[in-house]
């Protein structure tokens, strides 16, 4: 028998690449790092080619890894279309699926793979926005479901508090004695309203010199050290850790991640059931 790839096996590499580590890969796919790890080695000996380099950093696809991972994606873009092809209710149910963008590179990996994989039937389509616009419109039905952040103090669910962190470029407190510059989403975002609600709250003289709605945008300001900010600790990526400042910076409240629906919906119950069961992975 000639030596072949498992589905599962492309899901892996494909997930490794797009979570850059073993340990985040291991999350996307609901398996251990060992598992994963020995997935991908089960791979390599299969095609006789390193698929991934691995370092303190995290793992990349190889030269050989590009190739396979191209594929890989074909490849389960068809065994989802011939799960559809097949199943007796061949029509697409579209869902409309909004998160901060804080989340979005934590989340939106593993939800594409889920629903590849075992939910073929539906159409994802996806909308970044803080949580305040994000709740607007699951008011007004724009939206299927939402992942949003609520302030603590508007739900009574302490078992589900998550922290948020001042972010500096070094990891530590500007000095007190000059106006802080400060890089949030938006003002009546989570982020602006807890960091301007503490700086005020301590007397300290702040200036909002960056405004976007983008992680990536903000984390770049923040990295220039031109600004500070504040993020999520879930939504901070190993690799920025090392930027969080652990003193001398004003008191964050926590907030609560919920999952919103519509009611009424013809999305199905597992599928509800299994994104919730993702975004507790990921997000803890």
């Amino acid at each position: 028998m000639h030596a072949k790839f498992e589905i599962s096996q492309l899901n892996i590499l494909l997930s490794a690449s797009e979570a850059g580590s073993l340990n985040a890969a291991a999350k996307l796919v609901n398996r251990s790092q060992a598992a994963v790890s020995q997935q991908i080695q089960a791979m390599e000996a299969t095609c006789g080619q390193l698929l991934l380099t691995r370092s303190s950093q995290g793992v990349e696809l190889t030269p050989a890894g590009k190739i396979l991972a191209t594929y890989a994606r074909q490849i389960l873009d068809l065994h989802a279309s011939a799960l559809t092809a097949v199943s007796e209710d061949q029509k697409h149910i579209d869902v409309e699926f909004g998160m901060p963008d804080d989340y979005a590179s934590i989340i939106l990996p593993a939800l594409i793979s889920l629903t590849r994989l075992e939910f073929p039937e539906i159409r994802l389509k996806f909308f970044c926005a803080p949580s305040p616009s994000l709740q607007n419109l699951m008011k007004k039905n724009k939206l299927n479901m939402a992942l949003v952040s609520i302030k603590s103090n508007e739900v009574g669910r302490p078992n589900k508090l998550k922290g948020l962190s001042w972010v500096s470029a070094n990891g530590k407190a500007p000095s007190s004695n000059e106006t802080l510059p400060l890089a949030i989403s938006q003002r009546d975002g989570l982020d602006g309203i807890a960091a301007i609600d503490a700086l005020k709250g301590a007397n300290r003289d702040f200036e909002i010199i960056c405004e976007a709605n983008s992680h990536s945008a903000i984390m770049s300001v923040v990295k220039t050290g031109a600004a500070v900010a504040v993020f999520a600790d879930a939504a901070l990526m190993e690799h920025e850790r090392h930027m969080v400042v652990r003193s001398g910076m004003p008191a964050l409240p926590s907030f609560h991640l919920e999952l919103l629906k519509q009611s009424g919906e013809k999305i199905p119950p597992k599928f509800i059931e299994r994104v919730e069961k993702l975004v507790n992975q990921l997000i803890s």
